[in-house]
């Protein structure tokens, strides 16, 4: 589903309506798009019941970003490290996604909402590429964490040589995100 989808969204003219009928077809894609379209974000007046008018709402651009994290966590989730949820990481992304894009509305006129909300949702990715790539390190890195008071990614950085932020935007700037989004997620600890 996940790839017919970006394929109607690469066309010239795509179609909210196929693309939508498309997200129908699964249902935790659909789950989530509605969760966000339905967060203090948007602010409306009521909920959101229908695929379709949350992919108006949101626009595609916000669509296919939320597409790529979903896909990301769906395909990372079951070879993380055991004591690393994705559950708890993709609640984090999205509360910090809707802040960041609240924030940028308010405070800054050169920053665009969409692109704090892609920073936001993102800025932790690397979380689980490390999780993902250095399961049992990860679940020391964890395990420290948890034991003492050592930062996460003083954590990790020592376990595995580099932080999440570092991989994360290592990532991203793979993927061929803008250099501000990537620039934000390497330093979002700092």
């Amino acid at each position: 589903v996940y790839m017919s989808i970006l394929d109607e969204m690469n066309n010239d003219e795509p179609s909210i309506t196929k693309i939508s009928k498309l997200i129908e077809k699964d249902g935790a894609i659909s789950t989530r798009i509605l969760s966000i379209v339905n967060s203090a974000y948007l602010s409306l007046p009521q909920r959101v019941f229908k695929i379709d008018q949350a992919v108006t709402l949101l626009g595609l651009r916000n669509i296919r970003t939320i597409l790529m994290s979903i896909h990301l966590f769906q395909k990372f989730e079951m070879s993380c490290a055991p004591t690393f949820s994705t559950s708890l990481l993709w609640d984090h992304s999205i509360r910090t996604s809707r802040l960041a894009g609240t924030l940028a509305k308010s405070l800054s006129p050169t920053t665009s909402p969409d692109d704090a909300m892609l920073g936001g949702i993102l800025h932790d990715i690397g979380k689980l590429a490390l999780a993902f790539i250095f399961s049992d390190e990860y679940s020391e890195v964890i395990r420290i964490v948890d034991n003492t008071a050592i930062r996460l990614w003083q954590a990790e950085k020592t376990i595995i040589g580099y932080t999440h932020a570092e991989a994360g935007a290592y990532l991203m700037g793979r993927w061929g995100l803008p250099p501000d989004i990537v620039d934000s997620i390497g330093r979002h600890h700092q």
